[in-house]
């Protein structure tokens, strides 16, 4: 068995305590079936990373964070869900308006 270096138990710490904000943070920024394995790449990411002395943890994961969400919004176009500017027309406006008036 390997003994934990102080490295190792920062990051166990760091992703025991980060890892629920990770993966809220994902939930608002990538398609559901996809926030598992992009947080499976960013822990890689941050364990993989070149041992660097740096005063706080937390700014090298948000930042591999970052890059990583920019690199999967290059590498799938966006969320896929093209803006449909039909949808809310202005012409439909006075139609929805009565439905509302109707309503109460």
């Amino acid at each position: 068995m390997t003994k934990m270096t102080d490295r190792d138990a920062r990051l166990e710490s760091l992703i025991a305590n980060e890892y629920p904000k990770l993966a809220r943070y994902l939930r608002t920024k990538v398609p559901c079936a996809d926030v598992l394995d992009l947080a499976q790449a960013i822990l890689l990411a941050i364990v993989d990373a070149p041992v660097v002395e740096i005063e706080d943890d937390r700014v090298l994961m948000w930042r591999i964070t970052r890059r990583q969400v920019i690199a999967f919004y290059d590498e799938h176009g966006g969320l896929g869900v093209p803006f449909d500017g039909e949808a809310h027309r202005v012409a439909d406006m006075p139609r929805m308006m009565a439905a509302a008036r109707r309503r109460g």
